[in-house]
């Protein structure tokens, strides 16, 4: 956590200026972390080494959705957002039909892909939660019956022990 960026050079004007970062107060490990050090520190490089690059079309200068994500079946390599909200193989955008086949796919089509597959896996991680739910039902209830089996033992012998003495 860092404090003391700024400081208020006039509160009637509410003007402020910029601190010498020798002079902020840094405090570390202040918040419990999102992501391990190691993760953060490989995302950190790749950002400082240019390896991160989100590409930014020239049409509007819009990022699209799946930027990044979708990748090309034949070749293997990203597809890069085109005109008309739209994704094309970066391989067939630079080096042309030799280097792979001209395709492209819409990214409403893509959309509506994806939220059908969330769909699907939301329903099946449902199906699967009120299975784990009855599993735990019939189990409680075989550890119930089985606990007061045991203490039924335990009640008749101590029964059986009162009768003795």
């Amino acid at each position: 956590m860092v404090q003391g960026k700024r400081e208020v050079v006039s509160f009637k004007k509410k003007t402020r200026r910029a601190v010498d970062p020798s002079q902020w107060i840094i405090v570390e490990n202040t918040h419990e972390p999102i992501i391990d050090r190691s993760t953060w520190d490989d995302v950190q490089s790749r950002i400082v080494n240019g390896k991160h690059h989100v590409r930014r079309t020239k049409s509007a200068d819009k990022i699209g959705l799946f930027s990044g994500c979708a990748i090309c079946g034949d070749c293997g390599l990203k597809l890069a957002y085109y005109k008309r909200n739209s994704y094309r193989c970066s391989l067939f955008n630079n080096a042309g039909k030799e280097a792979c086949s001209p395709h492209s796919i819409r990214e409403s089509t893509l959309s509506e892909f994806v939220l059908n597959d969330i769909r699907h896996y939301a329903v099946l991680a449902k199906a699967v939660r009120d299975k784990i739910r009855q599993r735990l039902i019939r189990d409680m209830s075989k550890s119930r019956i089985n606990e007061t089996k045991l203490l039924e033992r335990k009640i008749s012998e101590l029964e059986a022990k009162q009768r003795e003495n």
